[in-house]
This record gives C-alpha cells, sequence and structure tokens, in this order.
C-alpha cells in the first residue's frame, strides 16, 4: 500500500473515532424511547440536578423527574412535599404526611405501596405529581408509573 493510501486509512480512522461518542448506544436509545413515551402521555420530562435540594440519601445527579401536571383541576390545598422516598431493597418510608388527611393517606399508600423499579422518590407540589427515578426499565414501567400518577392525582383531586 502506498503513502497516500496509509495516510487516507488513518486520518479515516481518526474521524470515525471522533464521530463514535456521538453515535447514542444501546442505552441512551432506549432512554430516548422512555422519555418520549413519558411525553406522549403527557409527563414533563427534567433531569435532576444539585440545586433541586432532593434529599441525597435518596436521590442522586442525573435521576429523571416525570411530572404530570395537575392540568385544569388542582387541589383545593397548596403545599408541597415528597411522599414517599423508595429504599435500596424497595422499601421506604413516608415523608411530610402531616398536611394530607388521614383517609386520604391511606389511599396514597394503597398507590404507592410497590413502589416500582428505581423509583427514588414520589413527591406533590403546586404544578403537579411526579416520580423520581433512575430510569430503567421497560415501555411497560412507564405506562404502570403513568397510571400511579393518574390515581394520586384522583386521590388529591378529592373534595
Amino acid at each position: 500500500m502506498s503513502t497516500a493510501a496509509w495516510a487516507f486509512v488513518i486520518v479515516a480512522a481518526f474521524l470515525i473515532s471522533s464521530l463514535m461518542p456521538l453515535i447514542p448506544n444501546q442505552r441512551q436509545r432506549q432512554q430516548a424511547r422512555l422519555r418520549e413515551q413519558a411525553r406522549q402521555q403527557g409527563l414533563r420530562v427534567t433531569v435532576i440536578t444539585p440545586s433541586d435540594n432532593y434529599p441525597e440519601s435518596y436521590v442522586h445527579r442525573g435521576m429523571l423527574k416525570y411530572l404530570l401536571p395537575w392540568g385544569r383541576h388542582m387541589p383545593a390545598w397548596q403545599g408541597s412535599g415528597v411522599l414517599f422516598a423508595s429504599g435500596v431493597a424497595g422499601e421506604g418510608q413516608w415523608l411530610e404526611t402531616g398536611r394530607i388527611a388521614p383517609d386520604c393517606l391511606a389511599q396514597l399508600q394503597t398507590i404507592i405501596s410497590s413502589p416500582g423499579p428505581d423509583c427514588a422518590l414520589w413527591e406533590f407540589s403546586t404544578t403537579g405529581v411526579a416520580v423520581i427515578w433512575h430510569e430503567k426499565g421497560s415501555e411497560d414501567t412507564i405506562g404502570q408509573i403513568y397510571e400511579k400518577l393518574m390515581a394520586l392525582q384522583q386521590v388529591f383531586n378529592q373534595p
């Protein structure tokens, strides 16, 4: 092979290796599918940052928040807080439940009794109800999360 041919091969290899990081890997493609499905169901998807002030023992940088906005009907109460924080083995604890009526809290506990794969926090706020999670799972997981968020909203929208 001539010198020009070798130079071409080296330049081509360099260009290809420079472009490889721009091509999404399998995990990134899966995350894009999950996020797109979430958006199609009306969820807002945002990346959690350190300035969001979540408990560090549950939430880590790079986790995602899937928020279901209240829509037309906001609950009568005004407040926000973390409902449920999942532990490592799927166990967790209820946080900031003092402002929630006992019968409402019982319904919420039923809905979040099995938090779901990689779900770290379930929360409510003036913008809606949300889950913060590691975004591992399938498209079925998005459907399950959406159903739980809808059920949470229904509980909060009760008179």
